[in-house]
């Protein structure tokens, strides 16, 4: 199987999903990862970690679809 077949295979729907699970795992990390590290609440550190996420899934998302051109 080639390159570009596998990036055919996941295509629509399974990148999505995908990409759903890694941001819902990074963003449950950094909520527990930056109470501990620092003396933040968990709403406080639950917020950077939302504002990260957008940022990685839009990363994320914008490179699939550049890869899927």
């Amino acid at each position: 199987m080639s390159w570009d077949l596998w990036f055919v295979q996941l295509s629509g729907w399974p990148v999505f999903l995908a990409t759903v699970a890694v941001v819902f795992l990074f963003m449950m990390g950094l909520s527990v990862g930056l109470t501990w590290i620092s003396n933040r609440t968990v709403v406080q550190s639950a917020a950077i970690a939302v504002a990260a996420l957008a940022v990685l899934s839009l990363l994320m998302l914008g490179l699939a679809a550049l890869v899927m051109r």
